[in-house]
């Protein structure tokens, strides 16, 4: 209580060694208004021989005003140096857990976004600006076998009605325009999920499923 009617809470982040007790800070963060929108520090797992450790920094709520599909942050510190922390915007992780992918803030471009794809081990595996610079691209869908992904594109953030679906191949990482404005078929779509190795069912404003195979780029009604 700040004494004048406003509450504030603060949330801290501690990693502690079990052989000594030592405690490093990892992250704080102030809430005010009672944790309005998306807050709250929170931990999800360490890679696998312990070197990152990978938490949230919403582990509630979802932005204030928000229209689109909405995904946390995932943030990750390095235990070497535990003062360096990187974190990713709608973050998603591969089916295998072995990779995390999501968007950060391009250099020297003020508003713009590069896709980064962690090796959750460490390693960068890819960063590459969005095929579509004049849209806004939504969160990233892994294949099953986390060796492709895809992303939807909308010309406005709200509301989230995509026009373009954008696939990456790792490790190249070259964007390939899979879906672009003009098909009439399919002027828009909000949803999207693949369906097997070589194929996408996305679905439209209205409801309609329709299906995308990847192998020859027919577009087509989903029965």
């Amino acid at each position: 209580d700040t004494g004048n009617g406003q509450e504030m809470a603060l949330d801290v982040l501690r990693l502690i060694r079990t052989e000594d007790d030592s405690e490093t800070v990892v992250a704080r963060q102030v809430q005010y208004c009672g944790g309005l929108g998306a807050f709250g520090l929170g931990g999800l797992f360490w890679s696998s021989e312990g070197r990152y450790f990978y938490y949230t920094t919403a582990r509630e709520g979802q932005p204030d005003g928000g229209c689109r599909p909405w995904v946390p942050p995932i943030a990750r510190v390095d235990m070497e140096n535990p003062r360096i922390t990187a974190e990713l915007a709608e973050a998603v992780r591969s089916p295998d857990g072995a990779k995390l992918a999501g968007w950060q803030a391009a250099q020297g471009d003020e508003g713009g976004r590069e896709l980064v794809v962690w090796d959750v081990d460490g390693a960068e595996v890819l960063r590459a600006a969005p095929a579509s610079i004049e849209g806004v691209p939504g969160p990233v869908i892994w294949s099953a076998d986390g060796t492709r992904l895809v992303y939807p594109v909308s010309a406005e953030v709200c509301p989230p009605v995509y026009t373009q679906l954008i696939g990456v191949s790792l490790p190249d990482g070259q964007p390939e325009m899979l879906l672009e404005p003009g098909r009439a078929v399919l002027p828009g779509f909000v949803w999207l999920a693949w369906d097997g190795p070589d194929a996408l069912v996305l679905e439209d404003e209205a409801g309609a499923p329709f299906r995308l195979d990847l192998a020859t780029g027919t577009l087509a009604p989903a029965r």
